[in-house]
């Protein structure tokens, strides 16, 4: 009798569970702002104010250092002005109005997705930030009950869509799709059989996102440029109303999955011939005059407003500013690895494998200015965790970062050698970082580090030293002449599973013995276990054997004994709760490699 109630009781709460409600999603109405990085203010804020005619506001902006203005009560272009450099897509932010941030986040939280803490955002209205899938920054806004009296844009009072370049569709649909309900609403290409935009509108509303897709991750800042955009509805693009009496009008009220003529008619995607336009007067302004050249004036007074509305679809003008002549900046040192960035599907299993299994000390109070969850592995190097928001991305190798003795002068050295990469930004804690992205689009980033930093390891953390990270290469010349020809690497070792091949290509940091490992010769079909295996980075120790019984004490079920690798060292391979390998590897090799001798100086503890 005992055993059918307890089987009762358990079936009771297991319909309990299953009778749970889910959490809903609040509406997702329509584009509330976007945030746009300039590296001219004055010229700028002259562009928008002058020829779109918006509206400059400071109620808007949260920062002071944020320019706002409104195309209408609902809506605000924002424009952030950069310090130095340019990152590879100029729209930063991409805000979208709902009617209760605190139950977004609940939703957001309930599929996996952890948002950071609810803000004051755009025009005081309470906001939510994550990152897409890619990376993308995309917020939440509360929608007021009363909009604020603000009048019209006179060009344009409805931003109807933002465009960015996607890598990944079948990721990013998972999250805007899939996650937060977005709808196809037009797709098409270059030629017909083929997809290069794809427009997903909000699910409760008429504005939309556009992929741009199968663009090169080489691509220079002027192509990058026009495929991240934002477009201006208007009613006639020959000759729009000063005053239209309903933004929702701009594009029409379909949300059919075919477009418009109005939405065609105003439409950013066209032939690549005729998008980047990179000599057109009427995208063109010179940053050394104030507040405009006279043949701008003029061209303004001779055309009028149909001219500056025929190019709404190309705003981002600031594609098109031309560079100061310098002198050629030189490369400063690369001394080492500074930090190894992880995607994770579940946060909570990643920090207990980090930080019990390897025990490292987690959280980012000892770590360099991240705002991630992050373990610290010395004075210099911290490995991040980075929550995946939709899908699963064949690389869960989110970043590799390298230390430098001067990230502006670095950021200068690549920008003179046409290698787009995203501003330099300093931390509270002084430590200054940008992002880019290698040829076959591998995230990266250069580090530098304040002067003096302390750290004192756990007594149960099982390395102190990141000696490599590796990674998927498919050619490996393109990427030798980034990482060889331009930064320097120089040879450390090279070899395969036969002596006569080269699966491994080793490649040390200029100045340091940390290095990076192109793995060779992977099939484009692997799956996600062969992926973690190809995609790993790893930790120096002393002895091997010692380490693994180390790792059995911390709860680590081993499978894999140590072993010699072809490399002549003896490694170790666990696996993280997502199957990245973490390999350790004691500092020099116990036997001569197989073979192609080392070329390179051994790290040292």
């Amino acid at each position: 009798m005992r055993r059918i109630t307890v089987v009762f009781v358990g079936l009771l709460v297991a319909v309990s569970a299953f009778a749970q409600e889910p959490v809903p999603r609040p509406p997702i109405y329509g584009i509330a702002y976007v945030r746009i990085h300039v590296t001219a203010l004055k010229t700028s804020t002259t562009f928008y104010k002058t020829f779109l005619g918006l509206i400059p506001s400071k109620q808007p902006c949260v920062e002071d250092y944020v320019s706002c203005f409104w195309l209408s009560a609902q809506q605000v272009v924002q424009i952030d002005p950069l310090d130095v450099g340019r990152p590879e897509n100029l729209v930063k932010e991409i805000g979208f109005w709902t009617s209760d941030v605190k139950k977004m986040s609940e939703f957001l939280l309930s599929k996996g997705i952890k948002t950071g803490p609810v803000m004051t955002g755009v025009n005081a209205n309470p906001d939510v930030g994550i990152p897409d899938p890619e990376g993308n920054w995309v917020f939440f806004v509360q929608r007021p009950k009363i909009d604020s009296l603000v009048p019209d844009s006179p060009i344009s009072a409805h931003l109807i869509h933002t465009g960015f370049v996607v890598h990944n569709r079948a990721t990013e649909d998972h999250f805007y799709k899939d996650i937060l309900g977005f709808r196809p609403y037009w797709h098409g290409g270059m030629k017909d059989d083929k997809d290069d935009w794809v427009a997903m509108q909000v699910p409760d509303g008429t504005d939309w996102v556009e992929y741009m897709l199968n663009i090169s991750p080489t691509a220079d800042k002027h192509t990058l440029g026009v495929m991240n955009h934002i477009a201006l509805g208007v009613t006639d693009i020959q000759a729009p109303a000063k005053n239209p009496s309903s933004a929702a009008t701009a594009n029409g009220s379909s949300i059919s999955t075919t477009p418009t003529t109005r939405a065609s008619n105003s439409w950013s995607s066209l032939p690549k011939e005729r998008l980047a336009a990179p000599n057109s007067p009427a995208l063109t302004l010179d940053l050394n005059s104030d507040p405009l050249p006279e043949e701008s004036r003029s061209m303004s007074k001779s055309f009028g407003h149909p001219m500056i509305r025929a190019t709404l679809a190309l705003i981002l003008f600031s594609i098109c500013l031309p560079l100061a002549a310098q002198v050629q900046p030189t490369r400063p040192p690369i001394t080492g690895i500074a930090h190894v960035r992880l995607y994770s599907t579940d946060l909570y299993k990643s920090r207990e494998f980090y930080s019990h299994i390897l025990g490292m000390a987690g959280g980012t109070a000892g770590c360099m200015g991240a705002i991630l969850p992050c373990f610290t592995v010395n004075d210099h190097q911290q490995l991040e965790l980075l929550q995946v928001t939709g899908g699963s991305p064949d690389n869960l190798l989110a970043e590799v970062a390298f230390s430098t003795a001067d990230a502006e002068q670095m950021h200068s050295y690549l920008l003179a050698h046409k290698i787009a990469a995203g501003a330099v930004t300093k931390e509270r804690n002084g430590v200054q970082h940008f992002e880019l992205r290698d040829p076959e689009g591998n995230r990266l980033s250069f580090v530098q580090l304040p002067s003096a930093r302390f750290f004192t390891a756990p007594g149960e953390q099982i390395s102190t030293r990141m000696l490599h990270a590796g990674f998927i290469v498919k050619d490996r010349a393109a990427e030798d002449r980034f990482y060889r020809d331009l930064l320097g690497f120089r040879m450390y070792w090279h070899g395969g599973f036969k002596d006569a091949d080269n699966d491994w290509w080793e490649i040390q940091v200029p100045e340091g013995t940390d290095w990076i490992e192109y793995m060779l010769n992977i099939s484009s079909n692997a799956n996600h276990n062969e992926r973690g295996v190809q995609n790993h980075f790893s930790l120096a120790v002393d002895k091997i054997q010692s380490t693994a019984a180390r790792l059995r004490t911390h709860g680590l079920k081993i499978t894999d004994q140590p072993e010699i690798g072809r490399d002549g060292k003896w490694s170790f391979d666990i696996y993280d709760p997502d199957m990245t390998r973490v390999e350790f590897m004691e500092y020099k090799p116990a036997q001569p490699p197989c073979c192609n001798p080392y070329t390179g100086p051994q790290p040292q503890p």
